[in-house]
């Protein structure tokens, strides 16, 4: 959903505005309104495109967090559970994609790499490396 607070003026038209009380406030209000709805339509153009998603229904990874995607109906884009999807569909904006085992193990042994000496970090990250890209099921 676009979200207008998220937008600010650039700090050299506020200081403009800010130290030149004489300039004429209609052609003040015309610049903001303007530059408010350049921004606007730039941000609205990420958000609202016009075909969805078809050659494929959505999966449980396309669902966001709260397992919902974006649905065409009547021209307008409604968020549905990703199982009751059908048609034209597209991710949430809140939808991130979710890095395979391998790489998540990667980033966790990079983020931890400080607590192990350099030898150590070595031999973990060359194991971690060397492992498959897709792990079917864990070993229980």
């Amino acid at each position: 959903m676009f979200d207008p607070s998220v937008l600010t003026p650039p700090a050299e038209y506020v200081d403009y505005i800010e130290n030149n009380t004489h300039r004429n406030l209609f052609q003040s209000a015309t610049f903001w309104a303007q530059w408010g709805a350049a921004k606007a339509v730039e941000v609205l153009k990420l958000q609202m495109p016009t075909d969805g998603i078809r050659d494929r229904p959505p999966t449980e990874a396309d669902g966001d967090k709260d397992g919902w995607v974006q649905v065409l109906r009547h021209g307008r884009w409604w968020d549905k559970p990703w199982d009751k999807a059908y048609g034209p569909w597209l991710h949430t904006p809140r939808w991130r994609p979710t890095p395979p085992p391998k790489e998540q193990a990667l980033a966790l042994l990079r983020g931890a790499s400080d607590q192990f000496t350099d030898e150590e970090f070595a031999l973990l990250l060359k194991v971690v490396e060397s492992a498959p890209e897709k792990i079917e099921k864990a070993l229980v």
